[in-house]
């Protein structure tokens, strides 16, 4: 994480030219309802496990960077590696019990309480939002990646910080988030843009997610997905790490 780190009605038009239609508030659709359109769209119960393996290529852009980041979840728990060419290697996980990540420049280290917040949540997998995401209120429309959008606000159950939402008008399909997340630089805003949507291994996934941190854009290409994958790592603390538990 470190490396990533620095590294049909009537509508009115906004400055995009997107039509937005014109919807009073009483016949907003519910988060709920939002939700289920979005997890039909990607597969149903059948992207609902909290199990999988996925591998993206990631690069930035606007600094030359390239490199992969592979992650793992398992019964709640987290294992991810990263990959920068020129930077090096880093790996962090979440146990169950506590998180920890290895980085080429910082060695090993424990997570803060304030960073966990985004491991566990990456933990849920595939889980619904309804059951990742708290206080949700259907804010109305907006235009988000240049097209019409619903935009709810939602409090992720892992970390007390509203983000926004975004799930397309015509089908329901969550495209994107908005909001600050906790780093080890403190809490920064993030946005994240899902792409060129794919079913792969029966599920439907972005092909290309566009993050913007700061001024960092990073962009993750899907290279390989896997639903309740065969093989995993070792999901426990590395030597390293124990070390510090121990002290």
């Amino acid at each position: 994480m470190t490396l990533l780190l620095m590294l049909a009605c009537a509508g009115r038009r906004n400055p995009n030219g997107v039509e937005l239609p014109d919807i009073a508030p009483q016949d907003y659709p519910s988060f709920e309802q939002l939700v289920a359109a979005h997890e039909a769209f990607v597969g149903g119960d059948k992207a609902t496990s909290d199990d999988f393996y996925m591998k993206q290529l990631i690069s930035a852009p606007a600094q030359g960077l390239t490199g992969e980041i592979e992650i793992w979840t398992h019964q709640g728990q987290v294992y991810t590696r990263s990959f920068i060419q020129g930077m090096g290697e880093s790996t962090s996980g979440w146990t169950g019990q506590y998180g920890w990540e290895i980085d080429p420049n910082q060695g090993p280290r424990l997570l803060t309480e304030e960073e966990l917040g985004p491991i566990k949540l990456m933990g849920m997998g595939n889980l619904s939002m309804t059951e990742t995401y708290r206080d949700a209120t259907v804010n109305g429309l907006k235009v988000f990646d240049d097209q019409a959008c619903w935009q709810v606000t939602a409090t992720p159950i892992a970390y007390d910080e509203p983000t926004k939402i975004f799930f397309l008008v015509n089908t329901g399909v969550n495209i994107g988030t908005s909001g600050k997340v906790p780093t080890p630089m403190g809490k920064i805003r993030q946005q994240s843009v899902m792409r060129d949507w794919q079913v792969v291994d029966g599920i439907a996934m972005p092909a290309v997610t566009e993050t913007t941190m700061l001024t960092l854009l990073m962009v993750a290409t899907l290279d390989t997905f896997e639903q309740d994958p065969q093989e995993l790592p070792d999901f426990k603390a590395p030597p390293g790490v124990q070390a510090l538990l121990e002290e």
